[in-house]
Order: C-alpha cells, then structure tokens, then sequence
C-alpha cells in the first residue's frame, strides 16, 4: 500500500525535462552568485576590473579542471538512470544533495568567519562561471536528448 501511494504521488519527469531543470537550477544558482559578486565589487572600482578579471581566468579554470567533469557525471546520471520517468529531485544523488549542503555550509561559515568581503565577492565571481556553464551544458544534452519533452 505505502509504495503504491509512493510511486503515484512521486513528482517524476522525463529525462528530457530532467535534463532542463537540473541546468535551469545550476544557472539559476551561478548568476545568483555572480550578480552578488559583481554588485559587491562594483562598491570597490579601483580593483573592479582587476578582479573580474581573475575571477573569470579562476572560472573559466576552475570549470576546466574541475566542473567538466563533475557536470559530465550528472549528465551520464540523468541519461541512465533506468527509470524513464524518474523522480524530479533525482539529477542529484541523495550523497550529492549532501556534499552539496555541506559545502554551502563551509562556505557561508568560512565567508563569516575568515575571508574579507573583498575576496568573498571574487570567489562569487569565479564559483559562478563553473555553474552557470556546467548548467548551459545540461540544457544541450537536453536539446539533444532524443525522447520527446514530457
């Protein structure tokens, strides 16, 4: 009975759409970040450009070595997960959801506690070309993606 009533009211959604929403989440997230950083940095406008500067070269960066991979591994997730329709939380792993909470932690304690506003607003800056890139990759494989949209 409990995993009838489960599986009916589970929120699932074709890979496809999976694919989207995961990329919509990870843009959404990047240009929070990046908004942030930039708004914060525009106070400062003797190191404005200086500091775009490194935060997009640390980005661009920190995707290639880092992100490429870690969106690739999302990607490949979605595309085999075995289910057709899986549950619309499911571009994440329930390990995912916790690194990820935990490292959103680190970072609101660490930006509290030991970095200067200067350089927290630099990180945003550079955290959030990783994201919103990873998420316009998901929205590729989702274009692509052969399954109709559903």
């Amino acid at each position: 009975m409990s995993s009838e009533w489960l599986i009916r009211w589970k929120p699932s959604v074709g890979k496809k759409t999976l694919l989207f929403i995961a990329g919509i989440l990870w843009m959404l997230a990047g240009c929070i970040l990046l908004f942030r950083g930039i708004f914060h940095l525009i106070n400062d406008h003797y190191y404005l450009l200086i500091s775009l500067s490194g935060g997009a070269v640390g980005g661009i960066l920190f995707y290639r070595l880092v992100f490429a991979r870690v969106s690739n591994k999302y990607i490949r997730r979605i595309l085999h997960l075995e289910n057709d329709r899986p549950c619309v939380f499911s571009f994440f792993s329930w390990k995912s959801y916790l690194i990820m909470a935990f490292m959103i932690s680190m970072g609101i304690f660490l930006g509290k506690r030991f970095l200067p506003p200067h350089e927290l607003h630099v990180f945003f800056v550079i955290m959030s070309i990783p994201l919103i890139t990873s998420g316009l990759r998901f929205i590729k494989h989702g274009v692509d993606y052969l399954q109709p949209l559903g």
